[in-house]
């Protein structure tokens, strides 16, 4: 296995045993390579916003758009690095359905010496009907060594 891909896997574990919002929200990640990101989470009756559309809470949707696109700066810088979202616009588009899967798909675009910058994308099946549409700028700061580990696997 590369190195990029040891990275990417530990970013992932890091990502489901380290945060507990994604283990609440039973969440999976699909895809994570140096172009983009993809999760998973299933829909949960009780993360709704509106029980009677069972349309889902925005907060969990930009928690997670927000978090995907953290995964996505990393994957794309390839090495341990300090990040925080220094900005985030959010536009929700479009109700998510009950009982539908949310898919959030995030790529790092650009980055620079110190900010990357980031898009991403909440929807169902069908990523041209987007639920809500996300822009991001990161802070990169200093290398870092305490997070994530090459080679012991990280447990919950």
């Amino acid at each position: 296995m590369s190195s990029s891909a040891m990275f990417f896997d530990a970013i992932k574990q890091l990502f489901l045993t380290k945060l507990p919002l994604s283990r609440e929200l039973d969440v999976q990640v699909e895809e994570l390579n140096e172009a983009r990101a993809l999760v998973r989470m299933p829909y949960d009756a009780q993360f709704a916003g509106d029980p009677d559309s069972g349309a889902l809470h925005g907060s969990f949707i930009a928690a997670l758009l927000d978090t995907t696109l953290g995964m996505a700066v990393l994957a794309r810088l390839n090495q341990e690095r300090a990040i925080a979202t220094v900005d985030l616009r959010i536009d929700y588009l479009n109700p998510s359905q009950r009982d539908h899967d949310l898919l959030i798909e995030s790529e790092c675009y650009r980055l620079t010496k110190n900010l990357a910058f980031g898009r991403g994308r909440a929807y169902h099946d069908t990523p041209t009907r987007e639920i809500a549409s996300a822009a991001s700028t990161f802070i990169i700061g200093a290398p870092q060594s305490s997070q994530i580990n090459l080679k012991k696997p990280v447990v919950p």
